[in-house]
């Protein structure tokens, strides 16, 4: 009796075996294109200029980026620098341009500010962090250094998007076939 059943087991094994003995499964690898992603936030930060005391002027911002699968960042950046700590006083209003990558961009600025009129800048910007100098168009001492401690951090990489040819469905990183292809 139990090599009866041991047969059956093995017959209906063999039967299985050979319902599908011709075909095939396709697997292909995907190709892979770049992904774009915008990043927009709102921050903070203290800033602190160079030969203007220990004192930090406040700064509140937007930044919009561009943020590619490659780790490329570029965008624009919008902020108002003020003091609070000896009454509220208007520092600077900015624009930048920015380009880089994600943990650090090299930034171009220009501006406008409230004691001294018309500027121009260049800076980086790391994680929570920005370091820059000023050019003021109209003072007499036209250099201006600083640096932001800030809330922005680096910026997420969007995934590389895998596409599959006509037919097949992307599963657990392979192209796989949307079917069997029968041999003949």
């Amino acid at each position: 009796m139990k090599m009866n059943k041991l047969f059956l087991i093995l017959l209906l094994g063999f039967v299985s075996v050979a319902a599908n003995a011709g075909e095939v499964m396709v697997v292909v690898p995907p190709s892979y294109t770049s992904d774009t992603d915008t990043d927009d936030s709102v921050y903070a930060g203290l800033k602190w200029t160079l030969n203007k005391g220990t004192k930090p002027e406040v700064v509140v911002g937007y930044r919009h980026a561009r943020v590619k699968s490659n780790g490329d960042v570029d965008g624009g950046d919008l902020s108002f620098s003020f003091t609070l700590l000896d009454g509220f006083k208007p520092g600077k209003i900015r624009t930048k341009y920015f380009d880089g990558k994600e943990k650090a961009q090299g930034e171009v600025s220009v501006g406008y500010d409230f004691a001294n009129g018309l500027f121009v800048g260049a800076g980086a910007k790391a994680p929570y962090s920005n370091l820059g100098v000023d050019y003021l168009l109209s003072a007499d001492n036209p250099w201006e250094a600083y640096f932001i401690l800030d809330t922005l951090k680096e910026y997420d990489v969007p995934r590389k998007k895998a596409n599959c040819p006509e037919g097949y469905t992307f599963n657990s990183g392979t192209c796989e076939f949307d079917g069997f292809m029968k041999l003949r």
